[in-house]
This record gives structure tokens, C-alpha cells and sequence, in this order.
């Protein structure tokens, strides 16, 4: 019941951005006309004051649909609410790929999604569809925790993409392998990856702290795993861990990213320049598109950079693997080097510069795309050589 009545929250918090949108296009064509009035000898108080009836008008048929909207969301949710629905919390899926193609899987996934896109929205408007941060134990209690931390619009279940062919088990994982081979309990963060990616990081901190403190036995060492914006998360977690003085950051060993966009990804970069330009032109179209474009959430915005106000530097006090992926088959063709997985390149996957004696590992698999790298048999297997290395 409670996702049914955030769902449409959002679909009504969507019909008031919509008459923003709406009114921007028409205010940015009134100003067009005046404009153009202006240029024309004696027309321009005319074109004035008919643009001003138009923005009286205008703004009046606005606030009624906004009016109307905000009347329909408060009669449809006493509605709602006067049903005996039953409140039973949703089923926690099976870390399985078989749990992607159920009908339950394919709500989990539509939900990541919506969090990548509108998360901060969510977040702001306490919707109950914002997926906060919460830590999903798998297995028994063991003194080691691989804490894996999946990416953008995704949920932890994108961990298990592909397991059936790429690792021969549908529930095999990146994770669950790792922790398999140095004898320790993964741990999945499940997370709104559309909230700033430093908000996210102190979120994972204080989540890993707690987890810690209640563990049933000592922890003596925690191996840190992120996929594409999860390794900003993860790096971002240490870094709010080190800087609140939580014990845990002093047991982080390792710091493994996958695909990760450490100096920014070009889509996202793309994503804000037209957004820039597009705002900058007053024409109806150009605001309008330009409203879209900025409306992304914070997370997608994060990326444009890489966050390195919240992820740090890198430092000598942890061992980093940061594993890239091309498209092209061959990773060393220089076409791979530069297209990256088609989301993040090389470059940026593999890290920032760092002193020398920071401690690292890069690892580059060809013939993989961004969304399915972290199940790559190759990859699994170079990040295992890379953490059990002495």
C-alpha cells in the first residue's frame, strides 16, 4: 500500500512539474514577441500589454490544474487509505538472477530506477519509494566483511546480472566469490543513487558502524567493492569514516572499483554542458528541454566529476584495484582506451594520480559493456588475484 500511494505522489509531483515546464515555454515565448515587438516601430506597448493578458491568463489556467491536482491527491489518498489493504512489507528478494526476471525482480529494478533518475526528489519529498541506505547480510558471521556497494538506478540484485552465463551460478557474484576466497561474509549496500554521492558516503559509513558494532563477532577486516557509482559511494564512506573518526576505516584493506567514473563519465559531462547551453538560449524549446535536462537527479550530476570533494585522494593507507572495461574485444586497441565500456573510459576507471606509494591495481578486460562488467568472469577473477596477492 505504501509504494502504491508514493507512486502516485510521484505521478502527481510530476503533473506540478509539468505546469512549471509548461509556464516556462510560455514565458520564454512571451519574450520572444516582446523582443521582437521592441524592433518594430510602435508595436512594443502593444505587444507589452497583450503579453501581459497572456501571463495573467497563462499563470490562471496553471494554478487551476495545480489546484485541481493537489484536490485529486488529497481525495484519492483518503481514499486509499480508508481500504483494509494488507501492510506486509515486501518480500526480500533472493540474491539469484532468477529473482531479475520475476515479476516482483522487475518492480525492485523499476524502483532503482526511478531512485537513479528522481532520487533526490524522493528524498525531499519523504517519499516512500526512496530506497535510503540499508545493509543486506549474506551467509555467517565471520571477523571479515566484503561490502559491495552496486551503481547508479540499480538495486544489489545488479550484482547477480548474467551470474548463470558469465559465472555458471545464478547466484554467483563479484562479491560472494571474494568473500568466498579470503573466508569472509558479504555484505550488500542497497541505496537511493540519485542523492549526492557525499550524502551517500556518510549514509555508508554511519550504515557500516552499526554494522560493526553489532556484529557478532570482532571484525578484523573489511574489503570495500563498488560498481560504477559505487566505487565513488565506497571511496566516499572511507573518506566520511576517516574524517568522523569511526573505527571501521581503520580495518578497510582493500578498495576495489569497477568500471568506475573516478574523473567523471563523458555521458553525464554531456548531460550537464546541454543543460548549460540550453539554458542560456531564451527560446521556448531550449527552456523547456533545458528544464528537462537540469531536472536529472544529483547523483547523475555527481558523475560529471567524480565527486572528489567526497571521495578524497587516494592514500597509502588501503590497497585500491580499480578494474576498466572496453567495449572493443582487444583493450589495448586504442578505440577501447578511449570509448571505455561506452559510459566510463579508461582513464577515469582506472583512478587519479596518487603519490608513489600508494598502493595499486589496475586490471583492463576487453569485449564488455558497463552494465554487465562486474560479473565478467575475467573481471571476477583478476579482483581475487588482486586482494589475495601478498
Amino acid at each position: 500500500m505504501s509504494r502504491l500511494l508514493a507512486l502516485k505522489a510521484l505521478v502527481h509531483d510530476a503533473i506540478d512539474a509539468t505546469t512549471r515546464i509548461v509556464g516556462e515555454g510560455h514565458a520564454s515565448a512571451g519574450r520572444s514577441a516582446v523582443r521582437v515587438g521592441d524592433r518594430l516601430p510602435g508595436l512594443g506597448d502593444s505587444v507589452r500589454a497583450v503579453d501581459g493578458v497572456r501571463g495573467v491568463v497563462t499563470e490562471g489556467v496553471l494554478a487551476s490544474v495545480r489546484g485541481v491536482n493537489r484536490l485529486v491527491e488529497a481525495l484519492s489518498d483518503k481514499a486509499l487509505s480508508s481500504v483494509p489493504w494488507p501492510e506486509a512489507p515486501p518480500a526480500r528478494l533472493p540474491l539469484h538472477e532468477d529473482a531479475l526476471f520475476s515479476p516482483t525482480g522487475a518492480v525492485d529494478q523499476l524502483v532503482g530506477l526511478l531512485n537513479g533518475a528522481v532520487g533526490d526528489h524522493l528524498r525531499r519529498r519523504a517519499n516512500a519509494l526512496d530506497l535510503g541506505m540499508t545493509l543486506r547480510v549474506e551467509g555467517a558471521a565471520t571477523d571479515t566483511l566484503v561490502v559491495a556497494v552496486h551503481g547508479l538506478g540499480t538495486t544489489e540484485l545488479s550484482w547477480v546480472l548474467d551470474a548463470t552465463r558469465e559465472l555458471g551460478d545464478g547466484a554467483a557474484s563479484l562479491p560472494g566469490r571474494l568473500a568466498a576466497a579470503i573466508g569472509a561474509t558479504p555484505v550488500y549496500a542497497r541505496y537511493n543513487t540519485g542523492v549526492h554521492v557525499a550524502d551517500n558516503g556518510a549514509a555508508l559509513a554511519r550504515a557500516v558502524e552499526a554494522a560493526v558494532d553489532g556484529w557478532p563477532v570482532p571484525v578484523r577486516r573489511i574489503v570495500l567493492v563498488g560498481h560504477s557509482m559505487g566505487g565513488l559511494v565506497s571511496r566516499a564512506a572511507r573518506a566520511a569514516a576517516m574524517r568522523d573518526g569511526l573505527g571501521w576505516a581503520a580495518l578497510v584493506s582493500h578498495v576495489v572499483t569497477v568500471s568506475t567514473p573516478h574523473s567523471g563519465a563523458p555521458l553525464a559531462l554531456v548531460g550537464h554542458t546541454a543543460a548549460a547551453v540550453l539554458n542560456a538560449v531564451d527560446l521556448p524549446a531550449s527552456r523547456v528541454l533545458g528544464l528537462l535536462v537540469d531536472g536529472r537527479s544529483d547523483g547523475i550530476k555527481d558523475l560529471v566529476d567524480g565527486a572528489p570533494n567526497a571521495t578524497g585522494p587516494l592514500d597509502a593507507g588501503v590497497t585500491w584495484v580499480f578494474v576498466a572495461g572496453t567495449l572493443h574485444p582487444d583493450p589495448t586497441h586504442v578505440t577501447g582506451h578511449v570509448l571505455g565500456d561506452l559510459l566510463v573510459t579508461v582513464r577515469s576507471a582506472h583512478g587519479p594520480t596518487a603519490p608513489d606509494d600508494v598502493r595499486r591495481h589496475t586490471v583492463k578486460v576487453g569485449g564488455v559493456v558497463h552494465h554487465a562488467i562486474q560479473t565478467d568472469a575475467r573481471v571476477v577473477d583478476a579482483v581475487l588475484a588482486a586482494v589475495t596477492a601478498p
